[in-house]
């Protein structure tokens, strides 16, 4: 096996990683999804984006990423699961 199939193959491996936690992530906003409604809350809280958003950028920075590139990725995050929310609150 060459060195660049030994990457791609561990680059196979951490996209595997990837994509379990963003399900793990989902399971845990379908938790909250269940506390929102419980308490009628919206689902979009800026504060709190804006917390998540510091926090991966920060992140990013201390492993040697670009943050910018971070915080696009998390929009997309954002923007994904706060559609799962506003669906299953329906407001």
């Amino acid at each position: 096996m060459s060195d660049l199939d030994s990457y791609r193959q561990e680059i196979n491996k951490i996209d595997e990683q990837i994509i379990q936690l963003l399900g793990q992530r989902q399971q845990q906003v379908e938790g909250i999804i269940q506390i929102k409604t419980a308490l009628n809350l919206p689902a979009h809280q800026p504060a709190r984006f804006n917390e998540v958003v510091e926090r991966c950028r920060q992140l990013a920075v201390e492993n040697k990423l670009d943050p910018d590139v971070v915080e696009a990725i998390w929009n997309l995050l954002h923007e994904y699961f706060l559609k799962l929310e506003e669906a299953a609150l329906k407001r």
